[in-house]
């Protein structure tokens, strides 16, 4: 008996430090010997399903948004619709250049996970990163941040990469997420669509021009969800964002 309770004890220590190794150091133990990718290489990687094609833009970044999408209902018999979303953006550019499979990549699905089992709630005010900071378990570091802006009234996809790059978008491409999507484990109700968010032309982007949301987690509303009475609905997600100029 007590031999089996140090091996589970070793066992248990052994995924711990795992679970915690440097996103670098995970790679050298599992991917060792992997050559590492060219963001061309990546870039040509990239899954897109059915969204438009950006043959002539060029890859600068990847983020992993971990966060909510929000809905509002107008009463207690309507369906809940889309008034944006908030997420902490995790540089993951490297990590996908260097040790994963961009295109069966699970982070959004690790990353859900990881959230649903945290109490707390992605805050509604973007300076505070403390929750998704909280299910970070590969310590990526923070991109930038992705929110909805109303400079003219109505609700504007921001994606702001910190200190490097701003993008004001517009939907112009969106698909239902595959099937094989991770629709959110016991609480969820699907995963959101793929989308396609080309700057919109305000001149307020600097120095991206569009963004691939996809490998979405979760995120998609409750059809019910409006009967609670709630005004405002929010559901944890988390996809990939692949931003480009």
């Amino acid at each position: 008996m007590v031999l089996r309770i140090a091996s589970l004890l070793a066992l248990s220590a052994l995924l711990t430090s795992a679970y915690c190794i440097p996103p670098d150091q995970q790679c050298n133990r599992r991917f060792k010997g992997l050559q590492q990718m060219t963001v061309n290489q990546l870039q040509s990687r990239q899954p897109t399903q059915a969204l438009p094609a950006n043959n002539n833009a060029t890859l600068q970044y990847i983020g992993l948004g971990v966060g909510l999408q929000n809905y509002s209902c107008a009463s207690t018999t309507s369906t809940p619709k889309s008034i944006g979303a908030i997420a902490t953006l995790f540089d993951v550019t490297d990590y996908l250049r260097d040790c994963g499979n961009p295109k069966t990549s699970k982070l959004s699905r690790q990353y859900l996970k990881a959230y649903n089992r945290e109490a707390c709630q992605a805050s509604q005010d973007l300076s505070d990163d403390s929750c998704q900071e909280a299910v970070n378990f590969m310590d990526f570091d923070v991109l930038g941040k992705h929110y909805f802006g109303k400079p003219n009234g109505a609700g504007v996809p921001f994606f702001d990469i910190y200190d490097q790059a701003f993008l004001s978008a517009q939907k112009i491409g969106d698909v239902t997420a595959p099937e094989s999507a991770y629709d959110g484990g016991k609480n969820g109700f699907g995963a959101v669509d793929w989308l396609f968010l080309p700057e919109d032309g305000s001149n307020r982007s600097q120095g991206l021009s569009e963004v691939y949301r996809i490998h979405t987690a979760g995120g998609a509303p409750d059809p019910q969800g409006c009967s609670s009475g709630d005004a405002v609905l929010s559901y944890k997600y988390a996809a990939e964002y692949w931003f480009y100029s």
